[in-house]
């Protein structure tokens, strides 16, 4: 769910191999987060909710990552950038309907 649900976003590569996504998009977009502000689903997931932080910020302590969200998803949004956002159990729907599209022949060219 943090990963894999229907909203995230995965870069092609060109035919030398290489992403024209910078790392920090790459990271943002490939993420999803389940509360990231909730302090509760913080302590209760030990920072698991709120992954694209984790990813953005690996050396800070979980403890400050709904903090750190307020900040980061003002900075993302006033620059007309979505984060990935869902509920606990909204994540694991789009996990399932994701894993249920992905099956189909038709999307197998659209590899994650």
């Amino acid at each position: 769910m943090t990963h894999h649900v229907e909203e995230t976003e995965y870069p092609t590569t060109d035919e030398n191999g290489y992403i024209k996504t910078s790392w920090l998009m790459n990271q943002v977009k490939s993420s999803n987060d389940m509360h990231p502000f909730s302090e509760t689903a913080n302590f209760i997931f030990g920072g698991f909710n709120n992954h694209i932080a984790h990813h953005l910020f690996p050396h800070f302590h979980h403890i400050h990552y709904p903090k750190l969200n307020k900040i980061l998803y003002e900075t993302l949004l006033r620059n007309d950038i979505k984060p990935n956002q869902t509920t606990y159990w909204g994540g694991i729907i789009s996990h399932l309907k994701l894993l249920k599209r992905r099956s189909y022949d038709d999307n197998k060219k659209n590899t994650l």
